[in-house]
């Protein structure tokens, strides 16, 4: 009997579609986020923040600024914001992908950004190119 070895096992690897319409954990359905503004502008920020600079965190002033530009709050409520957008947002996949960090948050995963025509989301973008073929 050979021993067991433990194996690294890698994250599951994210895709943001490009204007983070909707995201995709490892083979898992993708989650649509058209309609939630704000949780788009913050997934957005903290994907090509994960590209452009893989170890840098994403601080709280920044994330609000994301999320909501231009608007004004203290920095108790700017903070309540993102914690609630981040709560949702781990809520609907992203549990253990999306880190806190001592500074701010950070995206611990694979990241690809998909294409700009990827307005939909893998799963959802077959029927639809089958409708327009059946036509």
């Amino acid at each position: 009997m050979l021993p067991l070895r433990l194996h690294e096992v890698s994250p599951p690897r994210l895709v943001i579609s490009a204007a983070a319409e909707w995201f995709q954990v490892g083979g898992r359905a993708p989650v649509v986020l058209e309609t939630r503004v704000p949780l788009r502008r913050l997934l957005l920020a903290l994907g090509e923040l994960k590209l452009r600079s893989p170890s840098a965190v994403l601080p709280v002033t920044a994330a609000f600024e994301a999320g909501w530009p231009g608007e004004r709050a203290s920095a108790t409520a700017a903070a309540m914001r993102v914690y609630t957008a981040v709560h949702s947002l781990r809520r609907l996949g992203l549990r253990g992908l999306l880190v806190r960090r001592r500074r701010g948050y950070v995206l611990d995963t694979d990241i690809h950004i998909a294409a700009p025509e990827s307005g939909f989301p893998p799963a959802l973008a077959a029927p639809h190119e089958d409708l327009a073929h059946s036509a």
